[in-house]
């Protein structure tokens, strides 16, 4: 920059009309421009008039550059807090999302390790006995047979006027069970058995009380029941030459004794079918993962014709139809659930509800609430004719 550059920029300046603020301004920047020796205030005084001072313009030429400066200063730290604010949120993210990830493996890992324990464990029991699919009759129409083992209860010693229980009479009552369910699965010419585990099988932690009445801790209760149900479904392979395998997740099986702090996820009726499954996987039973959830299962009969099937924990009545049909737009034309105790049958809009009956009986809680019920079991059959035979099985001989 040379004087007469800024000569030159006064000229254009003036030629526009009276000076502006910006304009001293944009001289007075080209004025600091100059060699040193060739800069002087008073000659740019001289030149644009405009301030009573030489010193008067130089204070306001710097006041402005500084603030212009500031500002400058303060915009670029604005922009640079909002990046590293912005570079904060990403690694925050990468960061939970890593944590997130190893959390999930680490629980992947233990569920792991827990399913290869419980198997492990499977392993070191005797042989299951090998059991002869029984054949249909190819002559007469064959049926398909449904059977949910419904609220075993394993766990307590029931003492009272209508009902005695304990570990053995529930190993009299399943075998009674498997005889029966044989018995009438080759009457009716069953070519396929669903047996269903709709759960309750343990007595739990979920009352104080329970503890006080138990013979076995819950993991032996755990472990009983499951070689049980084992012995039970293989036996049941005499009933017909298809034998599938489902399950649903209960209330007395959960590890929280707080319902309102239980994960439904976290039911030891889960590891239950772990067991079973490993201890039956030499034999023809077919274990099914087809479940719409793992507290809700489906199944499609010959005729097409729907059952849905659930403990019965967060089901009501009368309202489980409306509740599945809400669930999956779908109408059920049957629906079995236990649950309840005590062995019913239902219809709502043309479909049945059918509850099955508890292997327990009437338990010392029950009693006391006079609420007095037979220990049995439904059996459901359905036959070529689009008939329902409807089968409440006694646990006990007397």
């Amino acid at each position: 920059m040379t004087r007469e550059e800024v000569l030159k920029l006064i000229s254009e300046k003036q030629s526009k009309g009276f000076l502006t603020k910006d304009d001293y301004y944009e001289i007075g920047l080209a004025h600091r421009q100059l060699p040193k020796a060739e800069r002087s205030w008073s000659w740019l005084l001289e030149k644009t008039g405009g301030f009573t001072s030489s010193e008067a313009y130089r204070s306001f030429v710097v006041h402005r550059l500084r603030t212009s400066e500031e500002s400058l200063t303060d915009t670029h730290n604005k922009e640079l807090n909002e990046q590293k604010q912005q570079l904060f949120k990403e690694r925050q993210k990468l960061r939970d999302e890593r944590t997130s990830l190893n959390k999930t493996l680490r629980e992947e890992a233990r569920l792991e390790r827990f399913v290869q324990t419980i198997q492990d464990v499977a392993k070191e029991y005797k042989k299951l006995p090998v059991v002869i699919s029984q054949e249909v009759n190819t002559d007469f129409p064959t049926s398909v047979a449904v059977y949910g083992l419904a609220d075993l209860h394993l766990g307590p010693i029931v003492e009272n006027y209508v009902n005695t229980y304990n570990y053995e009479e529930a190993t009299k009552s399943i075998n009674k069970l498997a005889e029966d369910i044989i018995l009438y699965c080759r009457l009716h010419n069953v070519k396929t058995l669903h047996f269903i585990n709709l759960g309750d099988l343990i007595a739990g932690i979920i009352h104080p009380t329970l503890r006080l009445e138990q013979e076995f801790d819950v993991i032996e209760q755990v472990i009983k029941a499951a070689e049980l149900v084992t012995e039970l479904v293989n036996a049941l392979q005499q009933a017909a030459p298809e034998v599938t395998y489902r399950s649903v997740v209960d209330n007395h099986a959960r590890v929280m004794p707080d319902k309102n702090q239980h994960i439904e996820l976290e039911n030891l009726n889960r590891i239950i079918d772990i067991f079973v499954e490993e201890r039956l996987k030499d034999t023809n039973v077919k274990f099914m993962k087809d479940n719409i959830d793992i507290g809700i299962g489906r199944l499609v009969l010959p005729n097409d014709k729907k059952l849905y099937f659930m403990h019965g924990h967060q089901d009501r009545k009368t309202s489980v139809i409306q509740d599945i049909m809400g669930l999956t737009h779908e109408f059920p034309d049957y629906v079995l659930m236990a649950h309840y105790h005590s062995s019913a049958e239902h219809t709502f809009q043309g479909a049945k509800l059918f509850i099955s009956g508890s292997v327990i009986g009437t338990d010392n809680y029950a009693f006391s609430r006079r609420l007095f019920g037979q220990p049995e079991q439904k059996l459901l059959i359905f036959d070529s004719r689009n008939n329902v035979i409807d089968i409440d099985i006694r646990c006990k001989l007397k």
